[in-house]
């Protein structure tokens, strides 16, 4: 964290600390306040603002999505989940509780509850990028890689310079034998990549490099193949046992454990 950063951090918490000596009742900047403190580490200090915002507007979902994610920080999953099902039984409708709550049932690897939660936020918010993209991942880990390749078509379409979403395509089009347009995505990506981000262009090189293989373009295969282990030896990699690493872009699913904001 850098002094300018604590600066202003400090800064915004006594503005809210004035403005709520002021206004006590003044719900949404309450929540406000409790979501800087949550993202600055402050978690029981946050839990209390949430939880006097729900009793001040109960009709905020955000503060149940706020309270869920004081707990999960807090390490008890538990009462997160029971956050998240009270303020579904009083929000339906709410996507973003939703949408945290398919993300807490991914986490427990329930994917097909999962699926159908994803997909009622999708049914209500179509442009929804993030939901859509859970989905996809959550039908790939189900293995129906075809239905995960149709929705991670709709969040390049949506997203075009989201470089981990080209990158998941491409992989689910190699897995169901489509090489040529898998190829495609993987040059996407790394047109999106940043030339800093050696590991990640590395593990979207040796992808390129299998679909070339499948093509049987095996000339530019072998290409694509040393430039990935070109990466490895100027990023100062150690080689041996490959450890898994995360793949290209984005985080996969937003976070359960973070209000939003």
């Amino acid at each position: 964290v850098t002094l300018q950063t604590l600066s202003r951090w400090r800064a915004a918490l006594a503005f809210y600390r004035r403005a709520l000596r002021t206004s006590p009742r003044w719900a949404r900047l309450r929540y406000a306040y409790g979501l800087c403190l949550f993202k600055h580490g402050q978690i029981a200090v946050a839990q209390g603002q949430f939880r006097r915002v729900m009793r001040l507007l109960p009709q905020v979902p955000e503060a149940y999505l706020g309270q869920a994610a004081t707990m999960a920080a807090l390490g008890n999953p538990a009462m997160q989940w029971q956050d998240l099902q009270e303020g579904l039984r009083r929000f339906p409708h709410s996507a973003a509780l939703r949408l945290a709550w398919a993300d807490v049932l991914t986490e427990r690897r329930r994917y097909a509850d999962a699926a159908v939660e994803y997909r009622r936020v999708v049914r209500a918010q179509p442009r929804n990028g993030q939901a859509l993209y859970n989905l996809a991942w959550v039908l790939q880990k189900m293995g129906r890689r075809r239905a995960a390749a149709r929705c991670y078509k709709r969040v390049v379409q949506m997203a075009p310079h989201w470089a981990r979403a080209h990158f998941m395509y491409g992989r689910d089009l190699l897995a169901t034998g489509r090489a040529g347009p898998a190829a495609e995505q993987f040059r996407q990506t790394l047109d999106l990549l940043p030339a800093s981000a050696a590991d990640k262009r590395r593990l979207v090189y040796r992808a390129l490099a299998q679909a070339l293989q499948a093509l049987g373009e095996r000339s530019q295969a072998t290409k694509a193949l040393a430039k990935s282990t070109e990466l490895i030896h100027n990023a100062g990699l150690r080689r041996g046992p490959a450890r898994r690493r995360s793949a290209p872009g984005p985080a996969r699913r937003s976070d359960p454990r973070r209000p939003p904001g």
